[in-house]
């Protein structure tokens, strides 16, 4: 819910045994499209429905040089 949280996240998540010492080539972070609202709620002056949530994607190194997603 907060992007500015999502390096921490990341860092904590490296101490997990599954990913430890792992490293990343790439981070991937989008906000999700908001809801379409109906017609008849856009007539009624309502806004979409914006996801309180983050979306991101870790793109992890495979070797040198490379890039394989976990």
């Amino acid at each position: 819910m907060s992007p500015d949280l999502l390096p921490s996240y990341i860092q904590r998540l490296n101490r997990e045994e599954v990913l430890a010492g792992r490293s990343f080539a790439r981070l991937e972070m989008s906000r999700p499209r908001p809801e379409p609202v109906a017609d008849k709620d856009k007539a009624a002056g309502k806004a979409p429905l914006v996801p309180r949530y983050l979306e991101f994607s870790l793109i992890a190194m495979d070797g040198p040089g490379t890039e394989k997603t976990p």
